[in-house]
């Protein structure tokens, strides 16, 4: 299988714990408070290309993600 990730991509990707639900902020509001605690910061649209490609699967919301990285 080609691997068609970015640079970026596989940076981000690294930073994520395989089978381990996280949160990732995307939003420049995304200040850590006692429920939001992301690990990183990644744009909206980079996860959900993530998503789609099988390599994350989560839920978006307005100011981060609550991502699972599969591979």
């Amino acid at each position: 299988m080609k691997n068609n990730l970015t640079e970026k991509q596989k940076d981000f990707l690294s930073i994520l714990p395989i089978g381990e639900t996280v949160q990732v902020a995307t939003s420049q509001y995304a200040d850590r408070s006692e429920v939001f605690r992301p690990v990183t910061k990644y744009t909206s649209q980079g996860v959900k290309a993530l998503i789609r490609k099988g390599y994350l699967e989560g839920e978006l919301f307005w100011r981060g993600a609550t991502v699972k990285r599969l591979k």
